[in-house]
């Protein structure tokens, strides 16, 4: 079965997404994003995406943008990964994957 490494950035995204929308109760707000942080959680998510391919021997190239937003380039597909108003978003650019 080939795993398809597409779906976790959005996965993650969508679960970022959700911690910085829930009410910060005592027992919640240790595990609960501020709008500060989303830029630090998205480039220690784009590190261990880069680790994780690397591990694997996965083809991925990293390019960040002036505006902080990040596209990942795999062999089969583009993604792009920014922070609007503190939550982290993953769209799919018409940019080209890595050349093979």
């Amino acid at each position: 079965m080939r795993q398809r490494f597409h779906e976790i950035p959005v996965i993650l995204a969508v679960v970022f997404a959700t911690q910085a929308a829930l009410p910060l109760h005592d027992e919640l707000a240790p595990n609960t994003l501020t709008l500060g942080q989303c830029g630090e959680h998205l480039h220690a998510l784009v590190s261990q995406l880069r680790d994780q391919a690397q591990q694997r021997g996965n083809a991925i190239l990293v390019e960040w943008n002036t505006d902080g937003s990040v596209v990942l380039r795999y062999p089969h597909f583009a993604q792009r990964m920014f922070c609007e108003k503190g939550v982290l978003l993953v769209d799919y650019p018409g940019s080209p994957a890595i050349a093979r």
